[in-house]
């Protein structure tokens, strides 16, 4: 079966197997374009000759939070190098993963944006403070002379003080 195909997008992963891109070889008068399709049967019959496979898997990170990054980034280390070790692949299999990269620049990201959410939340924080000092500090000033008379017609300060606080 033959068919003419043009790749919709040709940054799609389908297309990281492909050395071509998806763009295709002149070989004389015939154009292959790859990668090519076929039935697992078909190869193993005898009467194709086998050439080089290739997977691209990927994963549901939907569901991933930044307390099991430590967990993805070890588990896909280790998953990598045991598909590189797997017997059953004749030991001619080449895995790479560039998770762990991406999740150190991930968890540096994060890093950088909580800090920048905690300092902006202690400007925050001690204008807030400020601002209530310089208030407490107007009322103190505004009650002084009542607080005075309160005192020379006999109040205690006990009582001056709850109806500051009041």
């Amino acid at each position: 079966m033959t068919g003419l195909y043009r790749p919709v997008r040709t940054d799609d992963s389908y297309w990281l197997l492909d050395d071509l891109r998806g763009r295709g070889i002149n070989k004389l008068d015939f154009t292959t374009y790859g990668p090519l399709l076929a039935d697992p049967a078909v190869l193993t019959d005898g009467t194709v000759s086998v050439g080089t496979s290739g997977w691209v898997v990927s994963a549901d990170f939907a569901t991933v939070t930044t307390a099991r990054s430590d967990a993805l980034r070890k588990s896909a280390v280790a998953g990598n190098a045991a598909l590189r070790k797997e017997p059953s692949l004749d030991g001619a299999t080449t895995a790479s993963t560039s998770l762990p990269e991406v999740l150190d620049r991930t968890d540096r990201s994060l890093l950088v944006s909580r800090s920048t959410l905690l300092i902006v939340a202690l400007q925050l924080m001690l204008l807030a403070g400020c601002a209530l000092l310089l208030v407490a500090g107007l009322l103190s000033s505004e009650r002084t002379g009542e607080s005075r008379l309160l005192l020379a017609r006999g109040s205690s300060r006990a009582w001056i003080a709850g109806l500051a606080a009041l």
